[in-house]
Protein backbone atom coordinates (compact mmCIF):
# COMPACT_ATOMS: atom_id res chain seq x y z
CA UNK A 1 0.00 0.00 0.00
CA UNK A 2 2.94 2.45 0.74
CA UNK A 3 4.08 2.09 -3.13
CA UNK A 4 0.92 3.13 -4.71
CA UNK A 5 0.39 5.72 -1.57
CA UNK A 6 -2.71 4.56 -0.28
CA UNK A 7 -4.60 5.52 3.06
CA UNK A 8 -7.07 3.48 4.78
CA UNK A 9 -9.91 5.38 7.08
CA UNK A 10 -9.70 3.06 10.63
CA UNK A 11 -13.32 3.71 10.64
CA UNK A 12 -14.24 2.00 7.92
CA UNK A 13 -11.20 -0.72 8.05
CA UNK A 14 -11.82 -3.95 10.19
CA UNK A 15 -8.85 -6.58 10.41
CA UNK A 16 -8.50 -9.60 12.83
CA UNK A 17 -12.52 -10.75 12.33
CA UNK A 18 -13.81 -13.78 12.32
CA UNK A 19 -17.28 -12.62 10.45
CA UNK A 20 -18.68 -9.18 9.25
CA UNK A 21 -21.50 -7.96 7.60
CA UNK A 22 -20.61 -6.35 3.87
CA UNK A 23 -22.44 -5.53 1.27
CA UNK A 24 -25.99 -7.30 2.55
CA UNK A 25 -24.43 -10.54 3.40
CA UNK A 26 -22.07 -12.23 5.98
CA UNK A 27 -18.76 -12.75 4.83
CA UNK A 28 -16.55 -15.26 6.78
CA UNK A 29 -13.79 -17.53 6.76
CA UNK A 30 -15.20 -20.18 4.94
CA UNK A 31 -16.68 -17.64 1.78
CA UNK A 32 -19.75 -15.24 1.55
CA UNK A 33 -22.63 -16.20 3.20
CA UNK A 34 -26.46 -15.08 3.40
CA UNK A 35 -27.15 -12.37 6.05
CA UNK A 36 -28.81 -14.07 8.48
CA UNK A 37 -31.22 -10.54 9.35
CA UNK A 38 -32.50 -11.40 5.38
CA UNK A 39 -33.43 -14.42 6.68
CA UNK A 40 -35.52 -13.48 9.34
CA UNK A 41 -37.09 -10.71 7.09
CA UNK A 42 -38.08 -13.72 5.05
CA UNK A 43 -39.41 -16.15 7.54
CA UNK A 44 -41.10 -13.39 9.14
CA UNK A 45 -43.13 -12.33 5.64
CA UNK A 46 -46.66 -13.71 5.77
CA UNK A 47 -48.29 -14.58 2.24
CA UNK A 48 -48.69 -11.76 -0.16
CA UNK A 49 -52.32 -10.41 -0.53
CA UNK A 50 -51.60 -9.09 -3.62
CA UNK A 51 -49.73 -8.32 -6.43
CA UNK A 52 -47.27 -5.47 -5.07
CA UNK A 53 -46.70 -7.72 -1.68
CA UNK A 54 -45.71 -10.67 -4.13
CA UNK A 55 -42.84 -8.28 -6.16
CA UNK A 56 -42.15 -6.95 -3.02
CA UNK A 57 -41.28 -10.54 -1.66
CA UNK A 58 -39.36 -11.71 -4.97
CA UNK A 59 -37.06 -8.60 -4.39
CA UNK A 60 -35.96 -10.31 -1.55
CA UNK A 61 -35.30 -13.70 -2.94
CA UNK A 62 -33.82 -12.29 -5.71
CA UNK A 63 -31.43 -10.71 -3.70
CA UNK A 64 -30.87 -14.36 -2.05
CA UNK A 65 -30.59 -16.48 -5.41
CA UNK A 66 -27.24 -17.38 -5.23
CA UNK A 67 -27.80 -18.96 -2.32
CA UNK A 68 -31.08 -21.28 -3.10
CA UNK A 69 -30.60 -24.06 -5.66
CA UNK A 70 -32.15 -23.97 -8.72
CA UNK A 71 -33.31 -20.91 -7.97
CA UNK A 72 -35.23 -19.80 -10.87
CA UNK A 73 -36.76 -23.24 -10.77
CA UNK A 74 -38.45 -23.04 -7.40
CA UNK A 75 -39.92 -19.44 -7.78
CA UNK A 76 -41.13 -19.90 -11.24
CA UNK A 77 -44.75 -20.03 -9.90
CA UNK A 78 -44.45 -17.03 -8.54
CA UNK A 79 -42.93 -15.57 -11.77
CA UNK A 80 -46.09 -17.00 -13.42
CA UNK A 81 -48.39 -15.10 -10.86
CA UNK A 82 -46.56 -12.21 -11.37
CA UNK A 83 -46.87 -12.06 -15.39
CA UNK A 84 -50.64 -12.18 -14.96
CA UNK A 85 -51.96 -8.46 -15.21
CA UNK A 86 -55.20 -9.09 -12.87
CA UNK A 87 -55.46 -9.98 -8.97
CA UNK A 88 -53.34 -12.05 -7.44
CA UNK A 89 -53.72 -16.13 -8.28
CA UNK A 90 -51.83 -16.96 -5.31
CA UNK A 91 -52.15 -21.02 -5.29
CA UNK A 92 -51.80 -23.67 -3.01
CA UNK A 93 -48.48 -24.86 -5.00
CA UNK A 94 -47.00 -21.40 -4.73
CA UNK A 95 -47.87 -21.53 -0.80
CA UNK A 96 -46.23 -24.70 -0.61
CA UNK A 97 -43.13 -23.26 -3.18
CA UNK A 98 -42.78 -20.31 -0.52
CA UNK A 99 -42.89 -22.46 2.76
CA UNK A 100 -40.13 -24.57 1.37
CA UNK A 101 -37.85 -21.49 0.61
CA UNK A 102 -38.51 -20.47 4.10
CA UNK A 103 -37.53 -23.86 5.73
CA UNK A 104 -34.74 -24.33 3.14
CA UNK A 105 -33.30 -20.63 4.30
CA UNK A 106 -34.30 -21.29 8.08
CA UNK A 107 -31.71 -24.85 7.65
CA UNK A 108 -29.18 -24.74 5.01
CA UNK A 109 -27.20 -27.56 3.92
CA UNK A 110 -24.21 -28.00 6.35
CA UNK A 111 -20.66 -28.49 4.60
CA UNK A 112 -18.05 -29.46 6.23
CA UNK A 113 -14.64 -31.26 5.76
CA UNK A 114 -13.97 -35.06 5.76
CA UNK A 115 -12.30 -35.76 9.28
CA UNK A 116 -9.59 -38.71 9.58
CA UNK A 117 -11.08 -41.49 11.34
CA UNK A 118 -14.90 -40.92 10.85
CA UNK A 119 -16.65 -42.88 8.35
CA UNK A 120 -17.37 -40.57 4.67
CA UNK A 121 -20.09 -41.24 2.95
CA UNK A 122 -19.67 -40.86 -0.99
CA UNK A 123 -22.31 -40.11 -2.98
CA UNK A 124 -22.52 -40.10 -6.54
CA UNK A 125 -25.10 -39.02 -9.10
CA UNK A 126 -24.95 -41.13 -13.01
CA UNK A 127 -25.46 -38.64 -15.79
CA UNK A 128 -25.73 -39.30 -19.42
CA UNK A 129 -24.38 -35.97 -19.88
CA UNK A 130 -20.45 -35.97 -19.26
CA UNK A 131 -19.06 -32.59 -19.38
CA UNK A 132 -15.60 -33.73 -17.48
CA UNK A 133 -15.15 -36.59 -20.45
CA UNK A 134 -15.05 -33.87 -23.21
CA UNK A 135 -12.70 -31.85 -21.11
CA UNK A 136 -10.00 -34.88 -20.35
CA UNK A 137 -10.25 -36.12 -24.19
CA UNK A 138 -8.98 -32.33 -24.37
CA UNK A 139 -6.01 -31.86 -22.70
CA UNK A 140 -4.82 -28.88 -25.17
CA UNK A 141 -7.99 -26.95 -23.97
CA UNK A 142 -6.87 -24.06 -21.65
CA UNK A 143 -8.36 -21.14 -20.26
CA UNK A 144 -11.41 -19.36 -22.24
CA UNK A 145 -11.88 -22.68 -23.80
CA UNK A 146 -12.09 -24.85 -21.43
CA UNK A 147 -14.95 -22.74 -19.73
CA UNK A 148 -16.98 -22.65 -22.96
CA UNK A 149 -16.35 -26.41 -23.32
CA UNK A 150 -17.99 -26.33 -19.72
CA UNK A 151 -20.72 -24.18 -20.37
CA UNK A 152 -21.63 -25.95 -23.84
CA UNK A 153 -21.43 -28.75 -22.29
CA UNK A 154 -24.68 -28.35 -20.24
CA UNK A 155 -26.59 -28.03 -23.83
CA UNK A 156 -24.86 -30.97 -25.09
CA UNK A 157 -23.12 -29.09 -27.71
CA UNK A 158 -19.33 -30.18 -28.49
CA UNK A 159 -16.70 -27.66 -29.37
CA UNK A 160 -14.90 -29.10 -32.59
CA UNK A 161 -12.06 -26.66 -33.39
CA UNK A 162 -12.35 -26.26 -37.46
CA UNK A 163 -10.36 -24.30 -39.96
CA UNK A 164 -12.76 -22.04 -40.45
CA UNK A 165 -11.23 -18.57 -40.73
CA UNK A 166 -8.23 -20.11 -42.61
CA UNK A 167 -10.50 -21.19 -45.01
CA UNK A 168 -12.06 -18.31 -45.71
CA UNK A 169 -9.23 -15.97 -45.62
CA UNK A 170 -7.46 -18.16 -48.37
CA UNK A 171 -10.73 -17.93 -50.43
CA UNK A 172 -11.53 -14.36 -49.62
CA UNK A 173 -7.42 -13.42 -50.73
CA UNK A 174 -8.04 -15.34 -53.57
CA UNK A 175 -5.47 -17.69 -52.53
CA UNK A 176 -2.06 -17.02 -51.36
CA UNK A 177 -1.12 -14.66 -54.13
CA UNK A 178 -4.76 -13.33 -55.05
CA UNK A 179 -6.92 -10.44 -55.46
CA UNK A 180 -7.99 -8.61 -51.79
CA UNK A 181 -11.38 -8.22 -52.88
CA UNK A 182 -14.11 -10.22 -51.84
CA UNK A 183 -15.18 -13.11 -54.92
CA UNK A 184 -17.48 -11.49 -57.33
CA UNK A 185 -16.58 -7.92 -56.74
CA UNK A 186 -12.88 -8.43 -58.85
CA UNK A 187 -12.31 -4.91 -60.86
CA UNK A 188 -12.20 -4.97 -64.55
CA UNK A 189 -9.03 -7.43 -66.07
Amino acid sequence: MRRYNMKLNPSKCAFSISANKFLGFMVTQRGIEVNPDQIKAIIETPTPSNKKELQHLTDKLVALGRFIARFTNKLRPFFLVLRKADAIGWTNNCQSVFDKIKHYLAQPPILSNPQPGKRLHVYLTISDRVPIRSILHKPDLSGRMLQWAIKLSEYEIEYQPSLFRAENRTRWNGGPYGSTEPPGLQGPE
